[in-house]
């Protein structure tokens, strides 16, 4: 199928776009349940026997990640009359990140995700990732909220 554009230029716009991305990115930590081993197990007793109930030792291991991505909350958008015209409405507690398919794959996948802090402040997940493509670079937009 015939493009408008070539590979060359192709490669230029979204050698552009990364570098957008790159200018304006943020630190995202992203924190995820713990995981829960346990340490110590009494099996010095018969089930069903009198015997001292011993409890289970559990650890938790934390488990966390640290990305890059672009914050979008109310503050950050240049005017209202934008906003007024797309008909565009973001809550005073609610922000959008933009980030890559590593974050979004590490977001997503395994276990669930608790809360993600930007900038020392934590942000919950509010409904699922959306993909924006963008000639041949992908981006995944998450909403967050400040509030549980």
């Amino acid at each position: 199928m015939a493009s408008l554009l070539t590979s060359t230029e192709i490669a230029s716009v979204t050698g552009s776009i990364g570098d957008s991305f790159d200018t304006f990115k943020k630190e995202i930590v992203v924190y995820k349940e713990p995981v829960k081993t346990v340490a110590d197990l009494n099996v010095s007793f018969l089930y069903g026997y009198d015997t001292e109930y011993k409890e289970s030792n559990y650890t938790y291991t934390a488990v966390s990640g640290v990305y890059n991505g672009l914050v979008i909350s109310n503050s950050s958008v240049a005017t209202d009359d934008f906003i007024d015209e797309a008909k565009i409405e973001i809550p005073d507690n609610e922000i959008r990140i933009k980030v890559e398919k590593d974050a979004r794959d590490f977001i997503r996948n395994g276990m669930k995700t608790e809360r993600i802090v930007i900038g020392n402040k934590d942000y919950y997940m509010n409904g699922a990732d959306k993909k924006v493509s963008i000639l041949t670079k992908d981006y995944y937009v998450f909403k967050l909220t400040d509030q549980i």
